[in-house]
């Protein structure tokens, strides 16, 4: 079990620059999850026969980006600071 290049224990703070390269993966990946979102919505308005009367399909698409985006920036987050070295906030689930 190898040790990590950076242990976090609950008293040391987190670099500047892994906070920085968490705030840039937020808004790039919610970026990227809006327009991934998008597309996938667009796809499955049509699959699903969503009626593009009264912009219906639209909405679908967006509520869908929505809640891709929702998944993807803290996903991007959290896998950032992981390779930035961060374990995690000190909590165990054993």
């Amino acid at each position: 079990m190898g040790q990590r290049p950076h242990d976090f224990s609950s008293t040391e703070k987190l670099p500047i620059s892994a906070i920085l390269f968490g705030i840039l993966a937020g808004v790039v990946g919610g970026a990227a999850g809006l327009g991934l979102g998008l597309a996938l919505g667009s796809v499955l308005a049509s699959a699903f026969h969503v009626s593009s009367m009264e912009r219906e399909a639209g909405y679908f698409a967006v509520a869908i980006a929505l809640i891709v985006a929702l998944i993807v920036a803290p996903s991007s987050i959290l896998l950032t600071l992981y390779w930035r070295g961060f374990e995690g906030f000190g909590y165990s689930l054993d």
